[in-house]
């Protein structure tokens, strides 16, 4: 069953990276369907601001099982709305794509405000952030984040692994 192929792909990513987090991005609009199987094999758990549910009752439920809470931000999200969940998270996750689900888009450089929004929040501090979508050697000299998520970029690269080595050290050391 589905179920069964994706509780086998979360297994499978434990065991060949058993120190590594678990992130999981809930992408819909009633994540509590779907909530407490991610709790069982998760670390941090990511919830749209836009879902049809109580965002602050699903994430102190995340909380009370022991894992982290995240939020997922579209671009069309308006942030200053959103404030006061900034505080009730451990990390947030920036969709820096027009259209979050689909793969080779190019990085929306409306992100870089969002980006300077978050980083001058006063709790900054508090979170980490991630920005996930477009990001490639010539986007992540902009991208001031913790984590960032670049899938095409490297999957689609002749050599993933120096790829990886490059987006990790923003490209200062090595030219591709």
């Amino acid at each position: 069953s589905a179920e069964d192929v994706k509780s086998y792909k979360i297994e499978t990513v434990r065991a060949y990276w058993p120190n590594h987090e678990i992130q999981t991005h809930i992408m819909s609009f009633y994540p509590s369907k779907w909530l407490d199987e991610f709790l069982e094999k998760s670390d941090v758990i990511y919830l749209h601001v836009e879902i049809k549910e109580n965002i602050s009752t699903l994430l102190r439920k995340i909380k009370s099982r022991g894992k982290k809470t995240g939020i997922a931000i579209f671009m069309q999200t308006e942030l200053s709305e959103i404030k006061n969940l900034f505080s009730e998270v451990d990390s947030v996750l920036l969709l820096s794509i027009p259209h979050p689900g689909k793969s080779r888009q190019k990085f929306d450089f409306d992100a870089l405000e969002k980006i300077k929004f978050i980083n001058q929040l006063p709790n900054r501090k508090d979170f980490s952030l991630c920005v996930d979508g477009g990001i490639n050697e010539h986007t992540i000299k902009h991208i001031d984040s913790e984590f960032i998520v670049s899938g095409s970029s490297v999957l689609s690269s002749k050599d993933p692994q120096r790829k990886i080595m490059y987006l990790q050290t923003s490209g200062r050391y090595e030219a591709l």
